[in-house]
C-alpha cells in the first residue's frame, strides 16, 4: 500500500508503467486527448488488446468547440478498430488512469503535451498539474466505482451519431461539434429526449484547427462571455519557425507546431420540423445543449418528404430515400422549373413525364421548341398544328397585299361577298367572279382559277393535326403528346402554334370534355410568355402565345388542367404567371437578375434558398412548394429508356437479384424504400424491385441495351433456380 505525488514532470513515466503493468484491465478517463500522448500511453499494450489479453476503456469529453479543438477523434477511432472501448461524456472532467481495480493515477493532467504527457525537452511548455498515484489503497476501489459510474453514463459513437449540439441553442437554429463528417445540405436529427426528435438541415460548416489558437470576439459571445475584450493567442511568425540555424529543426518546428491533422468543424443547422408522439410540427422550443445529433433514419425522412406518388429522384445526402412528389399538387397549382443551361432541367422533366404518366391517368402535352421529347428514351406522339396560309378573299387587307391592289373599292367588295353567298369552293367561285365587267375582279377571278387551292372564302382556323400533318390526331387517351417545333422556323409560326394548343386545351378543359385531366407543358417559356413585350418578343402578344398561357396558369386549375413552365431565365417570364406556379424544380442559376426574380415570385425562396442556386451540382434541384412536404434537395439521376423485367406474382428474394445485379454490375447498393427496392443505382444505370399489377417487375433504367441484356440473363439465370438458389 502507497500513496505517491505525481507532478507534470513525472505523469508521462507513472501512466506508461501504470499501462504496461496492467494484466486485465486498464481504465482511462480524460476530457481532452491527444494523439501523441495517447500512442506513447497505449501503443506498447496494443498487441495484448488485439489478442484479448487486456481490456481497455476510454472516455473522454464532447461538450463544447474546445473539446474537439483539442481532442483527435481520428486518433480515438483508431483505436477503436484495435479493440479499445471508446465512449464520451458531456460531463466529464476527471483525469484517471486505473490498472486491473487495484492501482490508480488520480490527479489534474488531461492526456495532453501541455498535461505533461510530452514536451520532455520543453518543460516550460507544460502546465503545473498535481496527482496521486494509489497502489493497494481502499481509495482505488472508490475510484475504480467513480470510472465505472462515468462509464455507464457515457455514449458510444454510434454509427448515426454526427456530433454535439453546443452552446446557447434557439428554436429555429442551433451549433453542434461534428464527430463524423457533415455535409453542407444534409439532414441531421437532434434529441434531447426520448420521442422527440428536432430535424434541421445543415446550412454552414466551419473549421477549427488548433495550430492557430485566435480566439475573437464572436467566438467569446457565443460562449457567454459577452462584454469580454478580445483575446488573441500570439501565433509565432512563419520566419521564426524556419530560423534555426540548423534547417531541418526549422521544419521539424514547423511541422510541430502546424498539425493540420487536428481540424475539427463546427455546424450550423436550420431547424425544419420536431416529430414527437404527436406527430410533425414546428420547433416550440429550442433543444437542449449536449443532446445527441445523429443521421436522421430511414423511417424519419420517408416521414418527412415520402408521402407523394411520383418519384424524381433521391436526396443528395441520403441516397437511401426517393424524393416523391404530390401529383394532385403539380396539377392543382402549377410547377415551375427553372435553372441555367446545362444545369439539368430537360433530364427531370423526362423523369416527370415518365413517372407522372405511370402514376396516374393523364394526358401530357409538351411544347418542344428544340425536339428534345421525341428522341426515343420516352413513348410519345408527335403533334403539330397546321397555321393556314391560303389567301382570304373576304379579308379586304389580303387581297389588296395579295393582288396589289390600290384600292378596294366598295364594288370590289360588294361581288366578292355576293360570290361567296353562293359558294365556299375557289373554283366555282371564280366562274362566277368570272362574269363581272369590273376589272379588278376579273384578274382576282384568273388568279384563283389558275390556282383554286391557294384561295378560301372566310378564314380557315388553325388545327392540330398528326406530325406528318395527315389528319387529326386523337387527343382524348392518356399519354405523352409532343409539339414538335424544331423544324418550325420562325419564332412567329412557333408562338402561334403554342397558342393554339394552349387555347384548345383551355376550351376542352373549360367544357370538361374529356374527362381525362391534362398537363400542359411548355419548354423554353420565356420565348412564349415574355415579361417585356417589345422587339421580336412582342409577337408572343401578337400572336396569342402569352394571352393564351396567362389564361392557363390563371384559371386552368379550376377545370383540371396543369400548367409546367421550364425555363433557363426566369427574369424573362412573365411575372405574373411565375407568380402562378405553386410548386418549383429550380437548379443551378447564377444569374443576378434571375435570382431576384425568383426572390420575389415564390414564398419559399428565402435568403437561405437563393444561396444555394449557384453552387448546386448539374443534376441536383431544389423541390419547394406545395408538391412537397418541405424544401428539400433532389438528385436526378441521367434519364434513361426503361426496360421492364416481368418476374411473376411471387416476389422474389432480394439476395438473388442482387447477386445477379452484381455479377454483371459491381458494387450494386441496395436501397430500401417502401415502394420498391433499388437494387442499383448510380448516374448511369437504376435497377429497382417494384410492384406491378398485383405482380412483381424489375424497372432497368439504362442506355445500353447490351448491358440489360446482360442483367436480363443473369436475373433469369438467378429465379431459375428457386428460392433456395443463391
Amino acid at each position: 500500500m502507497s500513496a505517491t505525488y505525481v507532478t507534470q514532470n513525472q505523469i508521462d513515466r507513472r501512466a506508461r508503467e501504470l499501462a504496461r503493468s496492467a494484466k486485465a484491465t486498464l481504465d482511462i478517463a480524460s476530457p481532452w486527448v491527444e494523439t501523441l500522448p495517447l500512442q506513447k500511453l497505449v501503443g506498447e499494450i496494443l498487441p495484448r488488446v488485439r489478442d484479448g489479453q487486456l481490456s481497455v476503456r476510454l472516455v473522454y469529453r464532447v461538450a463544447e468547440e474546445d473539446d474537439l479543438r483539442i481532442t483527435d477523434l481520428a486518433a480515438l477511432e483508431a483505436l477503436a478498430a484495435e479493440g479499445v472501448r471508446v465512449r464520451y461524456s458531456r460531463r466529464l472532467h476527471a483525469k484517471l488512469v486505473i490498472a486491473d481495480g487495484d492501482r490508480a493515477l488520480v490527479g489534474s493532467s488531461n492526456l495532453t503535451r501541455r498535461g505533461g504527457y510530452g514536451y520532455e525537452s520543453r518543460p516550460e511548455w507544460r502546465n503545473e498539474e498535481g496527482g496521486v498515484l494509489l497502489e493497494g489503497e481502499p481509495a482505488v476501489a472508490e475510484a475504480a466505482a467513480h470510472f465505472q459510474t462515468i462509464w455507464d453514463a457515457a455514449d458510444e459513437i454510434a454509427p448515426d451519431l454526427l456530433g454535439v449540439v453546443m452552446d446557447f441553442p434557439r428554436v429555429r437554429e442551433f451549433r453542434f461539434v461534428c464527430v463524423r463528417e457533415v455535409a453542407c445540405g444534409q439532414l441531421v436529427a437532434a434529441s434531447d429526449r426520448p420521442g422527440r426528435e428536432v430535424v434541421a438541415e445543415v446550412v454552414e460548416l466551419t473549421a477549427y484547427n488548433q495550430s492557430f489558437p485566435q480566439m475573437t470576439e464572436e467566438m467569446f459571445l457565443t460562449q457567454g462571455l459577452s462584454g469580454a475584450p478580445p483575446r488573441r493567442v500570439t501565433v509565432p511568425d512563419l520566419p521564426s519557425l524556419f530560423s534555426h540555424p540548423v534547417k531541418d529543426h526549422g521544419f521539424l518546428v514547423a511541422k510541430t507546431y502546424f498539425r493540420p491533422e487536428s481540424v475539427f468543424h463546427v455546424a450550423r443547422a436550420r431547424v425544419l420540423r420536431e416529430v414527437g408522439p404527436g406527430g410533425l410540427r414546428s420547433t416550440p422550443a429550442p433543444v437542449s445543449p449536449g443532446s445527441d445529433v445523429r443521421a436522421p433514419s430511414v423511417g424519419l425522412l420517408r416521414a418527412l418528404f415520402g408521402d407523394g406518388d411520383v418519384r424524381l429522384g433521391r436526396m443528395q445526402h441520403h441516397p437511401e430515400v426517393g424524393v416523391w412528389l404530390r401529383s394532385d399538387a403539380i396539377l392543382a397549382t402549377h410547377l415551375a422549373v427553372l435553372g441555367m443551361t446545362g444545369s439539368g432541367k430537360s433530364n427531370a422533366v423526362k423523369h416527370l413525364l415518365r413517372a407522372l404518366g405511370e402514376a396516374r391517368s393523364l394526358r401530357l402535352f409538351v411544347v418542344d421548341t428544340h425536339g428534345e421529347y421525341l428522341d426515343g428514351t420516352l413513348p410519345g406522339r408527335a403533334i403539330d398544328v397546321a397555321i393556314p396560309d391560303k389567301v382570304d378573299l373576304l379579308d379586304p387587307d389580303m387581297v389588296k397585299e395579295h393582288f396589289d391592289i390600290d384600292r378596294m373599292t366598295a364594288a370590289v367588295k360588294r361581288e366578292l361577298r355576293a360570290a361567296a353567298r353562293q359558294t365556299r369552293d375557289p373554283a366555282q367561285a371564280a366562274e362566277i367572279l368570272a362574269q363581272s365587267t369590273n376589272d379588278t375582279v376579273q384578274e382576282i377571278a384568273e388568279a384563283v382559277r389558275a390556282d383554286p387551292d391557294r384561295y378560301c372564302l372566310g378564314a380557315e382556323e388553325p388545327r392540330i393535326v398528326t406530325a406528318d400533318g395527315d389528319g387529326a390526331p386523337g387527343l382524348d387517351e392518356p399519354g405523352l403528346y409532343v409539339l414538335d417545333l424544331r423544324a418550325t422556323a420562325t419564332f412567329e409560326v412557333r408562338a402561334k402554334k403554342c397558342a393554339v394548343l394552349a387555347r384548345w386545351l383551355f376550351s376542352q378543359a373549360k367544357a370538361a370534355q374529356p374527362g381525362v385531366p391534362a398537363l400542359l407543358v411548355v419548354d423554353e417559356a420565356h420565348n412564349y410568355i415574355p415579361e417585356r413585350t417589345t422587339g421580336f418578343m412582342a409577337q408572343a402578344r401578337t400572336h396569342g402565345s402569352l394571352d393564351a398561357l396567362t389564361s392557363v396558369a390563371v384559371e386552368g386549375r379550376k377545370f383540371g388542367l396543369g400548367l409546367a413552365i421550364v425555363s433557363q431565365r426566369p427574369s424573362r417570364v412573365a411575372k405574373d404567371v411565375l407568380a402562378q406556379m405553386g410548386s418549383q424544380l429550380v437548379f443551378r442559376l447564377a444569374n443576378v437578375e434571375d435570382l431576384q426574380y425568383v426572390r420575389e415570385s415564390f414564398e419559399a425562396a428565402g435568403e437561405s434558398f437563393l444561396a444555394e442556386l449557384p453552387q448546386l451540382e448539374t443534376g441536383v434541384c431544389i423541390c419547394a412548394g406545395q408538391m412537397v412536404a418541405m424544401p428539400v434537395r433532389c438528385d436526378v439521376p441521367l434519364f434513361a429508356p426503361r426496360h421492364r423485367l416481368q418476374l411473376g406474382q411471387q416476389r422474389p428474394r432480394l439476395e438473388a437479384l442482387a447477386q445477379a445485379v452484381t455479377s454483371v454490375l459491381p458494387q450494386a447498393p441496395l436501397l430500401a424504400e417502401i415502394e420498391e427496392e433499388v437494387i442499383f443505382s448510380s448516374p448511369h444505370a437504376e435497377i429497382a424491385l417494384r410492384a406491378v399489377d398485383s405482380a412483381y417487375a424489375l424497372d432497368v433504367d439504362c442506355a445500353d441495351p447490351a448491358l440489360v441484356a446482360r442483367v436480363r440473363q443473369a436475373v433469369e439465370q438467378a429465379l431459375a433456380q428457386g428460392p433456395d438458389g443463391p
